[in-house]
């Protein structure tokens, strides 16, 4: 299974129909000090073509027979915030996607 490098916290569509929205842009995601001194700025951009590649990325994964990609409730794989999420398990996978713009 690919790993997909997308957090996504802005769920536009609250309709409870299973569907995950994630517009296109790019957000801040904070910053983080090394024990060196530096400091690292997280960003996160979605444009088109990125979203083409992940449908592309998840049609050839459901096609293997893959089960799809997971979704978690929080970030339990990032080693900084895993304390918070205690419940590793997937809530739901992905299984069809499409590039509404």
């Amino acid at each position: 299974m690919k790993i997909y490098a997308l957090a996504n916290e802005l769920n536009l569509d609250r309709s409870n129909t299973g569907t995950i929205t994630i517009p296109m842009g790019t957000w801040d995601y904070g910053e983080k000090k090394l024990e060196d001194g530096r400091t690292l700025y997280f960003r996160q951009a979605l444009d088109r073509d990125g979203a083409v590649a992940i449908v592309s990325q998840i049609e050839a994964s459901i096609a293997k027979g893959e089960k799809g990609v997971p979704v978690y409730w929080g970030h339990p794989d990032v080693p900084e915030l895993a304390h918070k999420y205690p419940d590793k398990r997937a809530k739901g996978w992905i299984k069809s996607a499409k590039v509404g713009y």
